[in-house]
């Protein structure tokens, strides 16, 4: 994958972003490759229906769905994923340090409703940081805490070889520090065309988040809107072979917030290789 633009200050995957001289200052491009190992493993038992799934596609997640006739399908998952966060996002006299971020997500969704074409969903998603330095400089700023979020959705179409389905989101950003917590809401759209040996797959998400306190690093309650579009192209029997498909993507995404510190707006680009067993 190959990633380029405009990357927030508070982004701490890149090292060449640790050293900033003012919070208002424009935020830095950012061009990067790297690589990505995606796949899932599905065990199904014929008897109940049961699925258990061990998925890798942005973080590990382990899933399990059980169909209940004429109810629906039930599924529950749980992820994990480690990143990095600065310790001190708003240090200006210095490197600011990178720190360890733990987040797990835990999910229960229900497919199908009554045999319907609704769907809904709720997520918990528990952030945890090693050492939060601008936290315990200043309660209002803690990072770490709790995000639910609820989504209500429908599959409005599904007539070969067109499917459309749309999904409402309610985001409660429930952090230890006020100027972080926050409520969203958003909405999903996904159309895909299924072609014979290909398939499009387009993407559209916009959400916006009003936080609940004055910021104190910058005097004003932020405002974010994030907005992101992606396509996947899928091409099935690659060289001939059933088992392998070619994966072509790219994704713009875009947050426009009252505070500049937190602006960003990158471009992703990728190809990949896949194989079914």
């Amino acid at each position: 994958f190959y990633t380029d633009g405009e990357m927030s200050l508070d982004d701490a995957s890149e090292d060449d972003n640790a050293r900033i001289t003012s919070l208002n200052q424009a935020s830095p491009d950012q061009s990067e490759f790297s690589a990505f190992l995606g796949g899932q493993l599905n065990y199904g038992f014929a008897d109940t229906g049961t699925v258990v799934s061990l998925g890798f596609e942005g973080m590990p997640k382990l899933s399990l769905m059980q169909p209940v006739s004429g109810t629906g399908e039930f599924t529950l998952s749980v992820g994990y994923m480690e990143d990095d966060a600065w310790a001190d996002p708003f240090l200006t006299t210095a490197s600011r340090a990178v720190v360890d971020r733990e987040t797990w997500v835990y999910g229960l969704e229900w497919d199908n409703i009554m045999d319907t074409r609704f769907r809904t969903g709720y997520h918990l998603t528990s952030v945890d940081l090693d050492n939060d330095t601008a936290g315990r400089r200043n309660a209002a700023l803690k990072r770490d805490g709790e995000i639910h979020s609820l989504s209500f959705g429908h599959q409005c179409l599904e007539s070969s070889p067109h499917s459309f389905g749309a999904d409402l989101i309610l985001e409660i950003g429930d952090m230890s520090g006020n100027a972080h917590s926050y409520n969203g809401y958003g909405v999903e759209l996904v159309h895909t065309f299924q072609a014979d040996t290909w398939k499009l797959e387009t993407g559209l998400g916009i959400i916006t988040r009003d936080y609940d306190s004055n910021h104190p690093e910058f005097g004003k309650t932020r405002e974010d809107t994030e907005f992101e579009v992606s396509t996947m192209f899928t091409l099935f029997n690659l060289f001939n072979q059933e088992e392998m498909f070619l994966m072509l993507y790219g994704g713009y995404g875009r947050n426009n917030s009252n505070i500049n510190f937190y602006d960003s707006a990158p471009i992703t680009i990728g190809t990949g290789i896949g194989y079914t067993f």
